[in-house]
């Protein structure tokens, strides 16, 4: 196992991919660091969206500026992983507020996507 500081240390953004093929083994332990990610009452406020498709990736890529660093990567890369939030659920009882911040929502984004990327690393 990793010592995890050693992880955080060393992960790098990558915008330049190879040309190889995810093995799906790769993906499901990048897809299960999402799924133990903490969250405000683990409410797991989360849907991810895994694209292989090269086609569907180049409709996502029309909507990003070309002069997004992640511009090409969207296309290059094997597999596209957008991690998508649910309003409303972090934060919340029902309809209610659960403290004065209210939407904890992008906290929660940020921790699943940090758990992924250092999984991936």
């Amino acid at each position: 196992m990793n010592d995890i500081l050693e992880v955080i240390k060393s992960r790098r953004t990558i915008r330049k991919y190879e040309s190889k093929v995810l093995e799906a083994e790769i993906l499901t332990k990048v897809l299960e660091a999402v799924q133990y990610s903490q969250s405000w009452g683990n409410s797991q406020c989360w849907e991810v969206v895994v694209m292989e498709n090269p086609e569907i990736r180049k409709k996502i890529q029309e909507t990003v500026p070309s002069k997004n660093p992640s511009y090409r990567a969207i296309v290059e890369s094997s597999v596209l992983i957008a991690i998508c939030g649910k309003s409303k659920t972090s934060g919340f009882f029902g309809d209610e507020q659960g403290s004065a911040l209210g939407d904890w929502m992008m906290y929660d984004l940020g921790i699943a996507t940090q758990n992924l990327c250092n999984e991936a690393h």
